[in-house]
């Protein structure tokens, strides 16, 4: 086995949290000869003030982006919406992928991202999640096609992964952290939730920090994303 290939599986049979598979991943993708990778998530509650549940390499323009949905209309984001076969794409200006969306492609390699694959996985709720990774380089579609096997693997390991983390074993969420987590992603603040609850500032403060504590995740958007992810404000 490719030492990648060992230290992806090794590596992630010991993560605890969904940005440690992600680092894991970011690793087998270096070896591959990419820069960056992320992973993306539909949410089967969509909530306004979140956008997806997104886990990056680096947090750029690009991911921030991709995180608000702005790219959901985009080759590589409606293939993998419908797909779950590899979608790649060279990074140059002569590109299909190019030349279909130019604005939003010339937006994208000036951030410093180029070429890129990405592939998903649909699940019966018809819900799809997209492991993505690119490059800073121009990559022949030749070489993403030698490239796609070995990212074929890594993205199969990477979504059984992150899907372990729909049905938590040790994280448990209280009502109150729930709620409160529900109505800051539908774009109540503070004050309004504490009308809506009927409970003071800091017992609010008090809820919310536990329940990024649980979490472990220090971001309130993120935060939000994966616990209705985990199915806990359903």
């Amino acid at each position: 086995m490719n030492n990648w290939k060992y230290d992806l599986f090794t590596g992630l049979g010991n993560v605890s949290t969904m940005q440690d598979v992600l680092g894991t991943a970011t690793r087998a993708a270096h070896a591959l000869g990419f820069n960056y990778c992320g992973w993306l998530s539909q949410l089967a509650q969509p909530l306004p003030k979140v956008g997806h549940l997104c886990f990056t390499s680096t947090e750029d323009a690009v991911h921030e982006r991709i995180r608000q949905g702005r790219y959901d209309e985009t080759p590589a984001r409606r293939h993998c919406a419908a797909k779950t076969s590899p979608f790649m794409w060279t990074g140059g200006t002569n590109d299909s992928v190019f030349l279909q969306i130019p604005e939003i492609a010339e937006e994208y390699y000036s951030s410093g991202h180029r070429g890129g694959w990405a592939q998903s996985v649909i699940l019966d709720d018809g819900l799809s999640y997209m492991f993505y990774t690119d490059s800073r380089d121009e990559i022949p579609m030749h070489e993403l096609e030698q490239r796609s096997p070995h990212l074929t693997w890594v993205a199969a390991a990477v979504h059984a992964r992150m899907l372990a983390f729909k049905t938590p074993s040790s994280v448990t969420l209280t009502f109150r952290e729930r709620d409160i987590l529900r109505y800051l992603g539908e774009g109540f603040d503070l004050p309004d939730i504490c009308l809506k609850m009927k409970l003071s500032t800091e017992t609010v403060e008090f809820h919310l920090e536990n329940a990024l504590y649980k979490l472990e995740i220090p971001d309130i958007r993120t935060a939000i994303a994966q616990a209705s992810f985990m199915g806990f404000l359903h």
